[in-house]
């Protein structure tokens, strides 16, 4: 829509500008009359052109608007694509935190861990106290 408003505001200044310049070569040659009436043209000009000012920046905010929510939008569908990558990325280290522990466990078949000789102490010291 306010397109449209900027290519009408756009004919109507350049239909001012036109008559504001035949009224001006007219005021060269002719009566004060002609001339308040030039004057009168380019003021209305001037006004023309802050019109025409004001209705692009309307329009240039509102595509700036549009394409901002559009963003957004994107964004808020996006989002929990993104964090349910990031859940998986950390479920994946704890996966791999848990791949390394194992590889250390049997990084020397031949040897028992520290902690599983103690337990056999305990089981065998339990076994004799009963």
């Amino acid at each position: 829509m306010v397109p449209v408003q900027c290519k009408r505001a756009r004919a109507e200044l350049r239909k001012r500008v036109h008559n504001a310049q035949r009224h001006a070569r007219k005021a060269r040659r002719t009566n004060p009359d002609v001339k308040r009436r030039a004057d009168v043209c380019s003021q209305d000009i001037q006004e023309r052109k802050q019109q025409l000012a004001e209705i692009e920046e309307k329009a240039v905010k509102a595509a700036l608007i549009e394409e901002r929510s559009r963003f957004c939008n994107f964004v808020s569908l996006l989002s929990p694509v993104v964090e349910s990558e990031v859940a998986m990325l950390a479920e994946v280290s704890h996966l791999q935190e848990g791949t390394e522990q194992l590889s250390r466990q049997i990084s020397e078949p031949r040897s028992l861990p520290a902690g599983s000789l103690q337990v056999f102490v305990e089981i065998v010291f339990l076994l004799r106290v009963e």
